[in-house]
């Protein structure tokens, strides 16, 4: 008789998960897993008695979560950007007086001669006319005959050190 109860048990088991199965297939995932966690040890007739309680105490608790979400971050913008406004400039801080990325108007503020982002432009380049090695470009080229460039002297390879450098590429694969 105790085998009895125990199979009906488990029968009315996987009638219930069965049962649940079919009634949130068609709901959010979210929700769904909200429901059958809460129904987790219900018997067919708790789900068929509580289903439509439970789907609708659910729903509300999904919504007042969205809607926490929502004036969680539009509040967390706002403190963001009233911050921004209301930062102070310390005196003794090392970027006060400087545009954005450290830029440096020279013709606003004076620029002590130690300074490492003294005659920088945006995001500390160095203007061409200062850069020691200028860009090659094709002009500065020389071609041959049939359109081969002509190497400088100190652009080519020497021939031993081009093989090893090969046996080292292939090494690597």
């Amino acid at each position: 008789m105790a085998k009895t109860q125990k199979l009906n048990r488990k029968i009315d088991s996987f009638k219930a998960m069965e049962l649940l199965e079919s009634k949130t297939k068609d709901l959010p995932t979210f929700e769904a897993r909200k429901i059958k966690k809460r129904f987790a040890d219900a018997t067919t007739t708790e789900i068929e008695k509580n289903f439509k309680k439970v789907l609708e105490s659910v729903q509300k608790e999904v919504k007042e979560d969205e809607k926490e979400e929502e004036t969680t971050l539009e509040s967390e913008i706002n403190n963001i950007l009233e911050a921004d406004d209301k930062k102070e400039v310390k005196e003794d801080d090392p970027l006060k007086g400087r545009k954005h990325n450290g830029h440096v108007d020279e013709g606003e503020k004076e620029v002590d001669e130690d300074d490492p982002l003294k005659g920088r432009k945006h995001n500390g380049h160095v203007d061409e006319a200062e850069d020691d090695e200028p860009y090659e470009t094709m002009e500065s080229f020389k071609f041959d005959a049939d359109g081969d460039v002509i190497l400088e002297s100190e652009d080519i390879i020497d021939a031993e050190y081009m093989k090893s450098l090969c046996a080292i590429a292939e090494r690597i694969k």
